[in-house]
């Protein structure tokens, strides 16, 4: 125990200093400490007892005092199984999350927080061959104070019930074949600000711990109490990424680790390729929202290499759940969601959800407004013990006046900053629509307890039609006409996507695997016709609106089919407990063509051929410190062709990234800090020879540090933080001088919200708030001038009733009504200013 005791003391006095460290930065609140938390809950209000921590070494004191220690373990032989009986110093209860309990080939594991294993031999308890078909039974401290219980059985999983006691409660340890994730609705306890596991990084449910690549998570709870509405205000939360604004003011534009995302291969749902363009969005069937930074081509293809963003959403449960939401705010806001879930049958192997809402809402923009309608119904059904089969169904209609921004062409930031906020430059009819379908199915059979193959398909058919008069050409000489050309666009979009993947858990030897070999195919389709309109001028300073004409001509037409297939095979290698080698690779095959449709004539035809490997290896010298080293790869396919008419080849990056993962506090909080660096090359420069063609001698570089924290620092205050610096350059171009700064990446980046959530007489009432800062940016690759930093700040006050189940929520974003802009390529989007948001939540 000598080793275990030195290096929980270590991991407590971080987590005290942090503690500290975030008690400043909130203003020196006088929170309660540890022992005054645990009285509260106990009832002991107004009873003698420990004072708050002052000082450090009181937070230490305190921290400890809540570790319940297990002094003694038994196992029982009972008529239908085994018995594993812990039994704690006096006879304190132990905190067990029973949904958390798993199997990991043929082992059943049961994690424990806030216990400590100090049995008097002081070692770990071991059982061998404890009955016929159980090879061992494990007891053993699994990080600073958390403990692991491991049940492995012989040939399979143990075919006799197991059963956890603690005293208090008994827990089956056996988890039904294949069982439905589902979301559990609980309060108190239950850590809802850290998610430990993940799938976006390596296709299975792996902790996050153990993977070697920075991947982060804001879970739902930040989102509702956020109250989130985009995806730029959930990825504020994050380190390296910034907004490049919204694109017409319809969807999203983020860069991460300075690379601009595409507007296919970088956004996913569920894992799967999504449109970003036709309605990637924080639907209200959305639980959480992964990022998973740096080249992903292992498993996911062609994509730009900042990283990937995937929404994963909601999934039915097996109790029945509803609930009703209902939300108003500045500018002409309202929404209303609803969230229904539940068994369909007695035996509960069949299971529904259903979410939908409807958003009506107008700006701070004049006669900026949008009418969005969302429905996603699931239907799960537990075909047999190992089988499992999920559907889930999205329809999104979304009708909103697009928002060119406030882009003066050739104009000094300084210039720009003297329009007001809520001009518009474009037409008040000026028009979006979109509406998506999408369908997406996923059947699961486990071949045996340690394989199972999995089966996606999934079908998008969407559709956008818009006419805008955003192309701003020039700004006149007298400084206030601005020159405006009208466009306008039909497309539709077709996706069919369809994947197989193996997942199995062997060993050879005493060394463990964890693989994934899986074959994908996609197919994509996008028919499109663009038309000219008129152009018209605008007097910026004194802006009539209604002078535009609706009459346009076809500048051209085209259909963009793309075909892709991809094999890859990943093997996650476990050579000790505490040392891992994760070794990927992936071969993509992609044809892409293009026809004129005006004429029938195909004017592209063109093969993409690429292996992207990755490589990553993590070492876990403590139970509460990961250190990782990682190796990737990707690429982005180009369109067009050079000067010869051969097609452009795809762009290359490579990734090399250092870094750490801890725990402190019990596992409650979180922290990852990661060092990167990525060359990007074959990137499309001016051709010296002939200026209306390119050539592939661009490069360009990012490198910085990010540091993320997430979790829970005393039971009832919770706290999600972030900071990032960035270096993103070009290091070789033909147009843009060497060393000027890749647009929107900002140099320093911080972010810390916090939520205090009150017990006792106070009992239901919580409070929080964050800052969010923004370091200056540059506009272009021409670094023709830097959008300025900005800091936000935003407030939270929330109640929540017992019974009922009711939740009044109010936010303030942005309280001291910062003046700020985001955007990317030259084009400038004012951020929203002063605006409330108030909220009832029901459960029924």
């Amino acid at each position: 125990m000598s080793g275990i005791k030195s290096r929980q003391m270590s991991a407590v006095q971080f987590s005290g200093w942090l503690v500290i460290l975030a008690s400043s930065l909130v203003g020196g609140l006088a929170l309660p400490g540890w022992a005054e938390i645990k009285a509260l809950e106990n009832g002991e209000v107004g009873r003698d007892r420990t004072h708050p921590a002052t000082t450090l070494k009181e937070w230490i004191a305190q921290i400890e005092a809540v570790t319940v220690q297990v002094n003694q373990v038994n196992l029982n032989r009972t008529e239908r199984g085994l018995e594993i009986v812990l039994q704690t110093a006096e006879g304190k209860p132990l905190q067990v999350d029973a949904t958390q309990f798993r199997r990991e080939g043929n082992t059943l594991i049961a994690d424990i927080p806030n216990a400590v294993l100090a049995l008097p031999e002081r070692q770990p308890f071991t059982a061998e061959n404890p009955t016929d078909d159980i090879a061992s039974v494990q007891v053993v401290q699994q990080t600073v104070s958390g403990i692991r219980v491991s049940v492995t059985g012989k040939e399979a999983l143990p075919t006799i019930e197991v059963t956890l006691n603690t005293g208090e409660v008994a827990y089956s340890l056996n988890p039904e074949a294949d069982e439905p994730d589902e979301e559990i609705v609980v309060t108190g306890e239950q850590n809802r600000y850290r998610v430990p596991n993940t799938s976006t990084a390596t296709r299975t449910n792996t902790p996050i711990r153990d993977i070697p690549q920075s991947i982060q998570v804001v879970p739902q709870e930040v989102l509702q109490d956020q109250k989130v509405n985009t995806l730029t205000e959930a990825l504020r939360n994050i380190s390296g990424v910034t907004s490049g604004g919204s694109a017409f003011g319809t969807y999203d534009q983020l860069v991460l680790r300075g690379f601009l995302g595409s507007n296919t291969g970088n956004y996913r749902r569920n894992g799967i390729e999504f449109p970003n363009f036709v309605g990637f969005a924080l639907n209200s069937n959305t639980d959480r929202v992964e990022v998973l930074k740096g080249p992903a081509s292992v498993l996911f293809g062609d994509l730009a290499p900042g990283g990937i963003i995937n929404l994963v959403t909601k999934q039915p449960l097996s109790e029945p759940f509803a609930q009703v939401e209902a939300n108003v705010g500045s500018y002409g806001f309202y929404r209303g969601a609803i969230d229904l879930s539940g068994p369909l049958n007695p035996e509960k192997t069949l299971l529904y959800r259903l979410n939908a809402s409807y958003e009506d809402a107008n700006s701070f923009r004049d006669f900026i407004n949008n009418r969005t309608f969302f429905i996603a119904p699931v239907i799960s059904w537990q075909i047999a013990d190992r089988t499992r089969w999920t559907v889930e169904l999205e329809y999104r209609k979304d009708d909103r006046i697009t928002d060119s921004g406030l882009l003066l062409p050739g104009a000094s930031f300084e210039r720009i900053r003297q329009l007001p906020i809520s001009q518009l430059l474009n037409e008040p009819n000026d028009e979006f629509e979109s509406r998506y379908l999408s369908v997406l199915s996923t059947l699961e059979h486990g071949l045996s307890d340690n394989w199972k193959i999995r089966k996606i398909f999934n079908f998008i058919d969407a559709s956008r039609d818009f006419i805008q008069t955003t192309e701003a050409d020039s700004l006149g000489s007298d400084g206030r006409t601005l020159e405006r050309s009208q466009r306008a666009s039909e497309q539709t979009v077709n996706y069919y996507f369809g994947e197989v993947d193996l997942i199995g858990n062997f060993k050879t030897g005493s060394i463990g695997h964890e693989v994934v070999v899986g074959i994908d195919y996609f197919y994509r389709n996008l028919p499109f016709t663009n038309f000219d309109g008129q152009s018209s001028f605008l007097d910026i300073e004194d802006p009539i609106y209604g002078r535009t004409t609706r009459e346009f001509t076809v500048r051209n037409s085209a259909t963009l089919p793309e075909r892709r297939f991809g094999f890859f095979i990943q093997d996650l290698i476990s050579l000790t407990d505490n040392l891992k080698i994760l070794l990927g690779g992936r071969y993509n095959n992609a044809l892409l063509q293009q026809s004129n449709r005006l004429t029938n004539q195909l004017v592209r035809d063109q093969t993409v051929e690429d292996f992207s490997p990755r490589l990553g290896m993590i070492y876990q010298p403590a139970n509460w410190l990961s250190l990782y080293a990682s190796y990737s790869r990707s690429f982005q396919i180009n369109s067009g062709v050079d000067a010869t008419g051969n097609p452009f080849d795809p762009t290359f990056s490579t990734q090399y990234e250092v870094g750490a993962k801890t725990e402190f506090l019990n596992g409650a909080l979180g922290a990852s800090l990661a060092f990167f660096k990525i060359n990007r090359s074959n990137v499309l420069t001016p051709d010296p020879n002939s200026s209306r063609f390119s050539v592939q001698t661009g490069e360009q570089e990012s490198q910085g540090i990010e540091l993320d924290v997430t979790g829970r620092i005393t039971p009832n205050w919770s706290i999600i933080a972030s900071y990032s610096y960035l270096d993103a350059k070009i290091t070789e171009d033909n147009r843009f001088p060497i060393g000027n700064r890749l647009p929107t990446a900002s140099p320093h980046r911080f972010s810390l919200w916090t939520k205090y959530d009150f017990d006792g007489s106070l009992r239901g009432l919580s409070l929080g708030g964050g800052v969010f800062y923004v370091g200056e940016r540059w506009d272009s690759l021409t670094n023709n001038y830097q959008l300025p930093g900005y800091v936000t700040v935003d407030f939270l006050m929330a109640y929540r009733l017992n019974n009922p189940d009711l939740t009044v929520q109010l936010n303030l974003k942005n309280l001291f009504n910062e003046r700020y802009y985001d955007g990317t390529f030259g084009d400038v989007y004012p951020g929203a200013p002063r605006s409330v948001v108030g909220s009832i939540v029901y459960r029924f």
